[in-house]
């Protein structure tokens, strides 16, 4: 049974507070919606963003550091280890 067909069987006042809880039922469900939709696409670009920075520190750790100039331009350290190995 829907809260529609309730409220068609429902005499006077309670026909009323049926057809308030629907309303505010579907306003809720809107805005549930609109927030899992948000936080799906947040999820989904920090799953983004962390793989390229996974597949970047892992690179940047076999190959060497990456340092940038002040003009913007990269520039590899291939003289020092990214990460210390050393317990």
């Amino acid at each position: 049974m829907t809260l529609s067909r309730l409220e068609a069987e429902l005499p006077g006042e309670k026909k009323a507070e049926v057809a308030e809880i629907r309303k505010t039922l579907q306003i809720l469900t809107k805005e549930f919606r609109k927030e899992h939709l948000s936080t799906t696409m947040l999820l989904s670009d920090c799953a983004r963003f962390n793989s390229v920075l996974l597949r970047n520190v892992l690179e940047f750790a076999q190959t060497g550091t990456i340092t940038y100039s002040s003009s913007g331009s990269c520039e590899r350290q291939t003289n020092s280890t990214f990460v210390n190995l050393q317990f």
